[in-house]
C-alpha cells in the first residue's frame, strides 16, 4: 500500500494489503503467502509479437503509444518471442481511458518481471496475472477499497488484493506518482508469486526500488527516491544492518514505520549496485527455493556475514557511505 504524505512526497509502503478485514501482521502474512505460493502453476509461455512505441518530447518527458506522433522520433519495443512472466489488464472505472498510462504500466511492468527473472533462476519464473484498476476520482476509489479491503486507511493511495491478484490505484493527475504506487504494487505480485516468504526489508525494499523503474529506450533504468534519500540524510535514521535484516513486520507498521521503509528501499538500491547484484541472485536462489518455506529471523543476517566480503560490519560501512555519497548515476537492469 502507498501513502503520500505532504508537504513531503514520502513513498510508504505496508507489506501485504488484503481483501479481509484485518490487520497486516507478521501471522497474516504468513498465512496469505502460503495460500499464494502454493498455486505458482500458471505456464510461461512466449508472447505474441506486439510493438509499443517510446519517444521523449521537449521537455524529457518519455511518452508510450502504440504509433508515435508525426515527425518524432521514436524507439520501438518488440514483445515478440519473450517469455511472458505476467499480463497485465488495465481499466479506469470512472470512464476516463487513459492509454498512455496503461502502455507505460505495460512496458514497465513487463521489464521489471525482466529485471526480477535475471535476479531468480529461471525455472523458479510463473506467470503473475495483474488486475491493475486506476480511478481518477478519490470518492470512487475510496469506496471501492471500502469494499475491497476496509480495514485499510482511508489515506492510502493504492493497495494489492492478495485474493484476486488486483492492483488498485488512485490516479491523482501525477502520473509519475501514480505509476509508482501501480508498480510498487506489481512488484508485489512478482514477489509473492516467484520467491514466496521474505523477510520485511526485502518485501518492502525491492517493491520500491522497482517503483522507480522505468523503460528509456533499450535501457531499464532506476534513479534514487529523492524522497526516500532525503528522509536518511536528513534525518540520519539509518539502522544497524543488524536490526534491519531480523526486523519483523510489525515494525515496519510502528511509530518508526518510515525508518524501516526508507532504509529497506536504501539497502536494496545499495545491493542492486553491479558489484552486488550477484550475491543478491544468490540470496534469492536460497529463498526461492522452496516458496513455502518460511527462514528463520536471522537468514538475512547469516547469508550476509558469510557472503558480503568483510561481513555485515563492513556491509554497514560501505551502505552508510552509499548513503552520504553522490547518487548522479543510475542503476541499469
Amino acid at each position: 500500500m502507498l501513502i503520500k504524505s505532504m508537504p513531503v512526497l514520502l513513498i510508504v509502503a505496508l507489506n501485504v494489503c488484503i481483501a479481509a478485514d484485518h490487520p497486516t501482521s507478521d501471522a497474516n502474512y504468513e498465512k496469505i503467502i502460503k495460500e499464494i505460493c502454493k498455486e505458482n502453476s500458471a505456464p510461461v509461455k512466449r508472447a505474441q509479437g506486439t510493438k509499443v512505441f517510446s519517444w521523449t518530447d521537449d521537455k524529457g518527458q518519455v511518452h508510450f503509444g502504440d504509433r508515435p506522433p508525426a515527425n518524432v522520433q521514436a524507439q520501438s519495443e518488440s514483445l515478440q518471442g519473450r517469455k511472458e512472466y505476467f499480463e497485465m489488464s488495465v481499466s479506469f472505472p470512472n470512464g476516463i481511458e487513459q492509454p498512455e498510462m496503461s502502455d507505460a504500466l505495460q512496458v514497465n511492468g513487463r521489464a521489471i518481471a525482466s529485471a526480477i527473472g535475471h535476479l531468480i533462476p529461471a525455472d523458479r519464473m510463473t506467470k503473475s496475472n495483474i488486475e491493475m484498476v486506476v480511478f481518477n476520482n478519490r470518492a470512487a476509489f475510496i469506496n471501492y477499497k471500502q469494499v475491497k479491503a476496509p480495514s485499510l486507511s482511508n489515506n492510502v493511495d493504492g493497495f494489492y488484493s492478495a485474493l484476486d491478484n488486483s492492483v488498485s490505484i488512485w490516479h491523482d493527475g501525477d502520473d509519475d506518482y501514480a505509476q509508482q504506487i501501480a508498480l510498487h504494487e506489481a512488484t508485489h505480485v512478482f514477489q509473492y508469486k516467484n520467491i514466496g516468504m521474505m523477510p520485511g526489508w526485502l518485501t518492502e525494499g525491492m517493491a520500491d526500488y522497482f517503483a522507480s523503474l522505468r523503460v528509456k529506450g533499450n535501457a531499464k533504468v532506476v534513479s534514487v527516491n529523492p524522497y526516500w534519500l532525503g528522509y536518511l540524510q536528513q534525518q540520519r535514521q539509518v539502522l544497524p544492518l543488524a536490526h534491519l535484516l531480523t526486523a519483523s513486520y510489525d515494525n515496519f507498521q510502528s511509530a518508526r514505520g518510515a525508518d524501516y521503509y526508507s532504509n529497506s528501499w536504501a539497502l536494496f538500491y545499495f545491493l542492486m549496485l553491479p558489484e552486488h547484484r550477484a550475491m543478491v541472485a544468490l540470496y534469492l536462489a536460497e529463498l526461492s527455493e522452496d516458496k513455502c518455506d518460511e527462514m528463520p529471523s536471522t537468514h538475512s543476517l547469516t547469508f550476509f556475514e558469510i557472503h558480503y566480503p568483510g561481513g555485515v560490519q563492513r556491509m554497514q560501512s560501505d551502505w552508510l557511505e552509499w548513503i552520504s555519497s553522490n547518487h548522479s548515476v543510475p542503476n541499469y537492469h
